[in-house]
């Protein structure tokens, strides 16, 4: 189905070529044949456009062909959840992957790749994320990433190396080091999911600390609202009923302070 059907429910228009004085009326001959010139000057403006187009792409490709039962390396950017495993710079990390064999070629551009058992992605690849391998035929079956094969065990963090507020979120994040890793493969991962999925994991001295805070208190009793920072090591008048503590505030006026926790990012 073209676009044009797609879009407006039917077929687009047939346009026939018009042949010279096919018609008597001056009118309709002189509209035609301008329309004959509109599509003609088109047509070369979209082809010319087209070969510099491919002329342009072609300076950067080379001819490749595989044949059945070659071993190729392939390129692979699996995605990596925040929460597993994320490096500072991808362009550091492993690009390509295998070798595989050629188990068929589809089309022109396409091949299907004979994948170990329990891969989670489709076979076919097109042919610019192939790369011909050089060397002997391997002996055992090559690994995929853990992003992209099934039956992988789950991740189990065992240290927590630091922890920082997030200037975008504002949200706590924690950096940690995961089971078969080093320290410098430890990983960012937000603190309310990481205790959401590892409520057991012990943090330590990671956790945060319930200091003083800033709102403003409330007594039930006199119905009057109580300021934190004027009911906490503020001397007596010495006169009874007459003080600081027992001043009615404004919510307004509150002193507004910094809260503890934050202390440990700065």
């Amino acid at each position: 189905m073209p676009p044009y059907q797609a879009l407006y429910g039917h077929a687009p228009p047939t346009i026939t070529n018009y042949i010279d004085d096919a018609t008597p009326l001056v009118v309709v001959d002189e509209h035609l044949r301008q329309r004959k010139e509109i599509i003609t000057t088109t047509k070369y403006y979209l082809t010319r456009a087209r070969e510099r187009m491919k002329l342009a792409a072609d300076l950067h490709r080379r001819d490749v062909e595989y044949q059945v039962g070659d071993w190729v390396l392939l390129r692979l950017h699996p995605y990596r959840q925040t929460s597993v495993r994320r490096r500072s710079s991808q362009k550091l990390s492993r690009q390509f992957f295998g070798p595989f064999r050629v188990q068929r070629k589809i089309g022109v551009v396409a091949y299907e790749l004979e994948l170990p058992a329990g891969a989670k992605i489709h076979p076919v690849f097109h042919i610019s994320l192939l790369k011909l391998y050089r060397g002997s035929a391997p002996t055992h079956g090559s690994a995929l990433p853990p992003e992209l094969t099934s039956s992988q065990p789950v991740p189990r963090p065992i240290r927590v190396l630091g922890r920082r507020l997030n200037a975008a979120s504002a949200r706590e994040q924690l950096l940690v080091q995961w089971e078969d890793q080093e320290a410098s493969d430890a990983t960012w991962m937000d603190g309310g999911e990481f205790r959401s999925n590892f409520s057991l994991f012990d943090l330590e001295d990671k956790v945060d600390s319930d200091g003083a805070g800033n709102d403003t208190g409330f007594d039930p009793l006199t119905d009057q609202a109580i300021s934190p920072a004027l009911n906490e090591d503020q001397p007596d008048s010495g006169e009874s009923g007459i003080g600081p503590s027992s001043l009615p505030i404004r919510r307004s006026s509150r002193q507004i302070k910094r809260p503890t926790k934050l202390d440990s990012y700065y």
